[in-house]
């Protein structure tokens, strides 16, 4: 339970070929490490109507892969490690195999969130990413193809978030390749 509400947890399993688990990971464990701030949890708390039985809505997950940032060094881009994306909680994080705790993330909390002054709308490219909503596919761009290393993310800018961040009055999805 969150709030008044029952809520569904998220969970990732890795079975092997003969349908033992051999790597298990649940997102309640590591509810500290998404970085809601202390409005949001407020807001979740005391929620009147649950937009989803599922609080995060974890919607994709998948291996980092090969990439250009683990062959320098960096740890956090090991290969094995996992790139998920809430759209319930609008952010994406890495989560770290080995131990599980996250080794990156992104949001939920951007500078133009709630704030429409803050949105960027020069046509100058590449810009900041302002915000993210309701998300999908957030995934690492592959060695050996352009923009190798990258997070490409399609941001469906939806009403997602604690509380929810609604959309411009013309807003439309995109697809961000974020460095």
């Amino acid at each position: 339970r969150f709030g008044p509400y029952p809520i569904t947890d998220q969970r990732i399993v890795e079975i092997d070929p003969r349908g033992k688990i051999v790597w298990s990971w649940l997102a309640s464990e590591h509810f500290h490490e998404f970085g809601f701030n202390e409005n949001e949890m407020d807001f979740l708390s005391h929620r009147s109507m649950p937009r989803s039985p599922s609080l995060l809505e974890i919607n994709n997950m998948s291996p980092v892969g090969s990439n250009p940032h683990f062959l320098s060094g960096d740890m956090r881009f090991h290969p094995e490690n996992i790139v998920i994306d809430s759209r319930g909680g609008n952010f994406m994080a890495i989560i770290d195999k080995a131990t599980g705790s996250l080794a990156w993330r992104m949001g939920p909390s951007y500078p133009a969130r709630h704030d429409y002054s803050k949105r960027q709308v020069s046509g100058k490219l590449p810009r900041d990413v302002d915000y993210i909503s309701g998300q999908h596919d957030a995934h690492i761009i592959p060695s050996g193809l352009p923009g190798a290393g990258d997070l490409l993310v399609f941001d469906n800018q939806g009403a997602a978030g604690f509380e929810p961040v609604y959309r411009d009055f013309f807003s439309a999805s995109r697809i961000l390749e974020i460095d």
